[in-house]
């Protein structure tokens, strides 16, 4: 589960489903735990928190940026 202001974001372990304040959302792929790394789908949180996503080649990684208008 992930909280954000005045969301909240379940996922269940191997399922394609997400609920977001109570209604639920088909995701592409399933939630997988792998060696005890669990994969979620990033695109759809950052979408759901209301963010933008940044990749950071150097650093080989994704950063989450709050948008502001």
């Amino acid at each position: 589960m992930m909280l954000h202001t005045n969301r909240v974001i379940s996922f269940e372990m191997g399922s394609n489903q997400a609920t977001v304040n109570g209604q639920t959302y088909t995701l592409p792929r399933t939630i997988e735990d792998e060696s005890g790394v669990v994969y979620i789908p990033i695109r759809f949180v950052a979408e759901q928190l209301g963010t933008t996503l940044l990749w950071d080649e150097l650093g080989y990684s994704i950063i989450m940026v709050q948008k502001y208008n």
